[in-house]
């Protein structure tokens, strides 16, 4: 530290120094917040009256999916608590909706690993997160390479490294739901294998 600061600036102090029996414990604290942060982009559309997309995108998704705030709400989805870990893809999902700039760099916020990396079995929000983001990451040559259809759903999508091409098509075909599933089931049919 250059400057001598006032103990109640030092946010990790606050945090640890704190001797009041909490009223909520960290997990519930978390969910409170993402689902307050929800309920902020939730309320303020993105469409507007006739179904047409509002320009400028709203101040909350702005400011949400902007550096300094995306990869934290990413982030949360390593706490390994499944009340955090829906909230934190539901959010994900609410906040790159209709926000082109937020989709095309989800990826680089590495809620993709973080969401494979969960060993729970709720999967059924990271599969409705992966099904509206999966193919509209700008990670080889731009987002128009990776919506074209002249390449295989391996090379479009920012899950073909990471997952079998098969899993993919379930996603793509079947819907988030019977991708869960597979996720989930220790199953060895045709389709999955």
């Amino acid at each position: 530290m250059v400057e001598w600061k006032k103990l109640r600036d030092i946010r990790e102090l606050r945090w640890t120094l704190s001797v009041r029996v909490p009223v909520l414990t960290s997990s519930q604290v978390g969910d409170a917040a993402l689902s307050i942060l929800h309920s902020m982009v939730a309320a303020h559309s993105d469409l507007d009256d006739a179904g047409e997309i509002v320009s400028p995108t709203p101040k909350v998704k702005r400011i949400l999916s902007s550096p300094r705030c995306l990869p934290h709400i990413a982030q949360a989805m390593l706490s390994g608590e499944p009340g955090i870990v829906e909230a934190a893809a539901a959010l994900l999902k609410a906040v790159v909706t209709r926000n082109p700039n937020a989709m095309i760099r989800l990826y680089s916020t590495g809620a993709f690993y973080f969401a494979l990396a969960y060993p729970g079995s709720n999967l059924l929000s990271f599969a409705q997160l992966f099904a509206v983001t999966h193919v509209h990451q700008a990670f080889q040559c731009g987002e128009e390479a990776a919506i074209s259809s002249s390449l295989p759903l391996a090379k479009r999508s920012v899950l073909g490294g990471l997952l079998p091409e098969s899993l993919l098509y379930v996603l793509e075909r079947s819907g988030p739901a019977a991708f869960a599933a597979a996720m989930v089931s220790d199953s060895d049919t045709p389709e999955i294998i």
